[in-house]
């Protein structure tokens, strides 16, 4: 009994201390983009927020700096952007903003400093890219030639739940096999499953191959970040990661559901009707029953009438 107090004192202890300390449990944090518009239909301005935290559970802390950012345009130009400093949730942020000039896809990235995360035991160097699509396809596959990148061997939009999505790691624009790839689904504040899943649900891990490709399902609508982690030394006492990280939107089925009807409901709605027409066939039997019957009882009279009148003619 002692023992189970002491350990529920202890796992007290320990839940206090990470709210204190602003984190939100072991799950991964990550630098993920977020652009105001995923696909683009008129050539405005189009906002994209650089927030650090944690994706899934919707728990931001303050970002680290950026190093350098910018934007690949569809022909492959490269051009700088200068973030701007933002404060998200109380947090603070980045913003790049660009305006596409052609149409075709955009690939926004942004390169972070170094960040030393005690509670993971782990120093993080993030390289963050987001792609934008503008009216036609052209441009997705490019690189931005950042040190770790996920090159997307399936085009990155117009994905719909169920799909298989494949990438490749490259470091030093080299292939990277046997590296571990995280992919976690964002949700907004506030808008986190409650309760929230055990974590392996919540970040889910493949390995790339020998050439550097991978693949996963995309099992769910909204927004991923995909991310493919590489050992390069320590720092801060602990081994730094540098890291490759993707964004991926996936939409609903189309048709929605709603439109189509549930499948269930068709089925209740079918035999519903069947027991309907079962019923409307009794009714049908019954009623070619009393109606047989009225005829032979109207025939019966008309015969005893003919046999009256033939007597009475008779006498």
């Amino acid at each position: 009994m002692y023992r189970k107090i002491g350990r529920l004192a202890l796992g007290i202890a320990l839940a206090v201390t990470f709210l204190m300390s602003g984190v939100g449990g072991a799950s991964a944090h990550f630098n993920f983009a977020l652009p105001d518009e995923w696909s683009m239909g008129v050539a405005q301005a189009n906002d994209v927020e650089l927030i650090w935290g944690h994706p899934y559970e919707g728990i931001y802390f303050d970002a680290p700096a950026i190093t350098a950012a910018g934007v690949v345009e569809p022909d492959g130009t490269k051009t700088t952007l200068t973030p701007s400093q933002i404060a998200v949730e109380g947090r603070d942020a980045w913003k790049l903003s660009f305006t596409p000039s052609e149409r075709g896809d955009y690939i926004v990235y942004a390169d972070f400093e170094t960040l030393v995360v005690p509670e993971e035991e782990i120093a993080l160097e993030d390289h963050v890219k987001a792609i934008v699509h503008y009216k036609v396809m052209g441009g997705w596959d490019h690189s931005t030639g950042q040190i770790i990148e996920i090159i997307p061997l399936t085009r990155p939009y117009g994905l719909e739940e169920g799909f298989v999505f494949v990438g490749k790691a490259l470091y030093n624009g080299t292939a990277l096999p046997d590296a571990p790839v995280e992919i976690e689904k964002y949700y907004p504040v506030g808008e986190a499953p409650d309760p929230l899943p055990e974590e392996p649900m919540i970040t889910r891990e493949t390995v790339t191959d020998e050439n550097g490709v991978f693949m996963f399902t995309l099992d769910e609508p909204g927004v991923w970040v995909v991310c493919v982690a590489h050992t390069v030394g320590t720092q801060g006492g602990y081994d730094k990661d540098i890291r490759g990280i993707l964004m991926v939107p996936v939409e609903e089925t189309f048709p929605p559901e709603e439109d189509g009807g549930d499948l269930e409901e068709l089925t209740a709605a079918v035999d519903d009707l069947k027991g309907e027409n079962a019923d409307l066939k009794d009714r049908v039997s019954s009623l070619e029953g009393l109606l047989w019957a009225s005829v032979a009882v109207a025939l019966i009279a008309v015969i005893i009438a003919v046999v009256a009148v033939a007597r009475a003619r008779r006498e």
